[in-house]
């Protein structure tokens, strides 16, 4: 309980008082590993663990109009579960993103904010639609385990962590906006 909290104070304090700064657009809210879709092997023997692209997207029954940085955040969140250093998979996942679509540094500042939001949104809702829906609890629950602790590590390691994983990301990537520019 005490880490939802947490998550939905910092997200009142650090995202809805600056919500008028972020861009608002279509964004699909769901994008992760089990509604993505990426590239066959072309058969040309690369080993699994060599980057596919992404070619399309399934399950549009989320899209909504909202924060384009929710969809980064989103992505980010779902990138993290189960991930030894969530903090370098949030930042890996966020240098990718603001190479091809650009944050500004209000959005970028509110990002690790808007993962955990995202994580204890996750973890609540899956925990209360699978007392709702006991037979399909398996699904519903299938991030909990791994969320909780993603939603643990970020909010011990604290939003300033993963604002410094993007400020090195930015130092290697020159298309990577310095989060610590936070006035734009």
């Amino acid at each position: 309980r005490a880490l939802v909290e947490r998550a939905l104070e910092d997200f009142e304090e650090k995202a809805l008082r600056r919500r008028d700064a972020f861009r608002v657009g279509v964004a699909h809210n769901d994008a992760n590993d089990n509604n993505i879709l990426v590239a066959d092997d072309d058969g040309g023997g690369a080993d699994d663990a060599s980057p596919r692209p992404v070619v399309g997207l399934l399950d549009f029954g989320d899209v909504v109009e909202t924060w384009v940085v929710n969809e980064i955040a989103i992505s980010a969140a779902y990138f993290a579960l189960g991930k030894d250093d969530p903090i370098a998979a949030v930042a890996e996942m966020v240098r990718g993103y603001v190479s091809v679509f650009p944050l500004t540094g209000v959005e970028l500042a509110a990002t690790p904010t808007l993962v955990r939001a995202r994580l204890a949104c996750s973890c609540v809702c899956g925990a209360y639609s699978a007392m709702e829906d006991p037979g399909n609890a398996a699904y519903l629950l299938l991030h909990a385990g791994p969320g909780w602790e993603t939603l643990r590590k970020l909010t011990d390691a604290g939003d300033e962590a993963l604002l410094r994983a993007f400020d090195a990301a930015a130092r290697r990537d020159a298309r990577v906006p310095s989060p610590i520019r936070r006035d734009e």
